[in-house]
């Protein structure tokens, strides 16, 4: 396999999202940047400098539609979607993925890899007065971790600790089932409109809801030298994840996503 620097993975992810992009504008699903993309888009129109993440959101009626469709939509077999309904992904969440490549993350069981992927996560409707399913889902995602962790690297010495306590036996649990749990319960959360909505397969607890104000309409970021979609409330998204996100952080508090990334042979 050949190794992938750095700005090579970056490239990849970008086609990617080009792909993705192609499919929603053609199907008219809508989509947004989110997370540190809509941050980097925001604040240094592309990639944050020291990040290779590419993140986008979608309500869940267009996530739906995105992975039912996006095989049959597809410009290539190069590009597929990776999710645990079809038993190839561990997230309860969505990838696309670049099938030509190989992924190993640093804080994953080495048995759990991917191509080079963009994540898309669903918002779901959420009511802030009760956070009954965001406790179980909470639950649901601390042992799915420690399903899929690797438990000879941690953070710290007490995460290394709990991993080599608990991993050993979280190993035979089935992380699939864990991830379906989680994105049912997501989708079961509310069963009516309250005027939010969050992301609560990935949101941890307590979750963040977001007023539907945020994404009442799509205004157009530039994003390595693409015009992207963001919602019209980006800044509030902004600050409700960030807080003062227009300052850059110091070097000691800057977010690295560590991986090895590889290029098949053909």
């Amino acid at each position: 396999m050949e190794p992938l620097g750095a700005e090579e993975v970056k490239g990849i992810e970008l086609e990617i999202l080009d792909e993705f992009v192609r499919i929603c504008s053609e199907q008219g699903i809508r989509y947004y940047l989110g997370y540190r993309t809509l941050l980097g888009a925001a604040r240094h129109e592309g990639f944050i400098p020291w990040d290779d993440d590419i993140d986008v959101i979608m309500m869940r009626q267009d996530y739906e539609r995105l992975v039912d469709g996006f095989d049959r939509w597809r410009s290539s077999e190069r590009f597929s979607v990776a999710f645990y309904r079809d038993g190839r992904s561990v997230y309860p969440f969505a990838k696309i993925v670049d099938t030509t490549t190989l992924v190993k993350e640093d804080f994953a069981r080495k048995d759990i890899r991917t191509g080079v992927w963009i994540d898309v996560f669903p918002f779901d409707r959420v009511d802030p007065e009760d956070l009954r399913a965001s406790k179980r889902i909470a639950r649901l995602s601390l042992m799915r971790s420690f399903i899929v962790a690797d438990p000879s690297v941690g953070s710290s010495l007490l995460a290394k600790a709990a991993k080599r306590i608990v991993c050993p036996i979280a190993h035979r649990l089935d992380a699939v089932k864990y991830a379906r749990l989680i994105d049912q319960g997501a989708r079961d959360a509310c069963d009516r409109d309250t005027g939010y909505v969050a992301a609560l397969v990935d949101d941890g607890y307590p979750p963040r809801p977001v007023p539907d104000r945020v994404f009442a309409s799509a205004v157009e970021l530039s994003f390595e030298g693409r015009a992207l979609s963001a919602p019209v409330g980006y800044e509030e998204l902004l600050t409700l994840h960030y807080g003062d996100w227009r300052q850059v952080p110091p070097e000691d508090r800057r977010a690295v996503h560590v991986a090895e990334a590889y290029r098949l042979p053909r």
